[in-house]
């Protein structure tokens, strides 16, 4: 018979807790965000949808690659400072 002073202590107070699984994360590749913006004039909401899924921003992105304004403007905004960081002068700013 199994005494209890047989059992291996286990803490429980985490077992159920998951832990971060790194492994389905991708790396971010400037060059393709680079493709995805240069094609924005071409494509238009094509390249923001793939652009925001890529660069996961939104929970609720629609499947079917359509945009709500407010997502849209926030890729436009992310594409403005992405540029402006990366050229250090504003690109497509009216003033």
């Amino acid at each position: 018979m199994i005494e209890d002073d047989d059992l291996v202590p286990f803490e429980f107070s985490d077992f159920w807790d998951e832990e971060e699984d790194d492994t389905d994360t991708q790396p971010i590749e400037p060059d393709y965000i680079d493709r995805q913006i240069a094609c924005i004039p071409q494509y238009g909401d094509d390249s923001r949808w793939r652009l925001a899924s890529y660069l996961d921003m939104f929970a609720d992105l629609n499947p079917d690659g359509s945009l709500s304004n407010e997502q849209r403007e926030a890729i436009d905004n992310f594409v403005l400072g992405y540029q402006y960081k990366m050229t250090n002068q504003p690109i497509g700013l009216d003033k």
